[in-house]
């Protein structure tokens, strides 16, 4: 009898063995797996094309703060090139573009009186060896923001702003667009994947 206690407690010990090593390989891949937040938009006007833009984090308050002490202190010139010394926190596709995918460096989102969420999203723009020959007013402008305003579904509307001037909103503390290289885009039929 002491002994079938003694295969038993041995059976159990190898599986709590097992699980303790195997649990610990297993337990961080699914909690460092992050859910990247998709969302996919058609392009108004012209020929039909979409845009896809995944969002991985948010980028956290103090972030925000220094890039828009950034732009009040030393200018947009000195923005770009912050932004672009930042981790990216998601990406930006346009279906049949020039590029295959453009990184979002900033992130922010809020909620609307209506309750519908506001995102913001802020990329620096690659400029093209054409545009950088010619030398134009639009390598001043080399911002890409994203705004996406969506119900609790992931449902709505956006706009796309290639080549945007930005400031700081003095009342709000938030970013602004102050001038286009082009006319925003509108984002139609706006829709989360999540």
């Amino acid at each position: 009898m002491l002994i079938k206690i003694m295969q038993s407690l041995s059976v159990v010990a190898t599986l709590l063995l097992i699980v303790a090593l195997v649990a610990p390989l297993s337990a961080p891949a699914s909690a460092q797996e992050k859910k990247t937040e998709k969302f996919f938009a058609n392009i108004a006007g012209g020929r039909t094309r979409q845009i896809e833009v995944g969002i991985d984090s948010w980028s956290p308050e103090e972030e925000r703060k220094k890039f828009l002490a950034i732009l009040i202190e030393k200018g947009q010139e000195e923005l770009v090139k912050a932004l672009r010394e930042t981790k990216a926190v998601g990406y930006m596709r346009i279906q049949g573009g020039q590029y295959t995918s453009s990184p979002i460096r900033l992130s922010s989102q809020g909620k609307t009186k209506d309750g519908k969420r506001h995102i913001i999203l802020v990329t620096d723009r690659p400029i093209g060896l054409r545009e950088a020959a010619r030398s134009t007013q639009s390598i001043e402008y080399d911002l890409t923001v994203i705004e996406l305003l969506v119900d609790d579904k992931g449902k709505g509307q956006g706009a796309i702003a290639p080549g945007a001037k930005v400031s700081v909103d003095k009342e709000t503390n938030r970013l602004k667009i102050e001038t286009f290289q082009t006319t925003p885009t509108r984002l139609i039929n706006v829709y989360s994947m999540n």
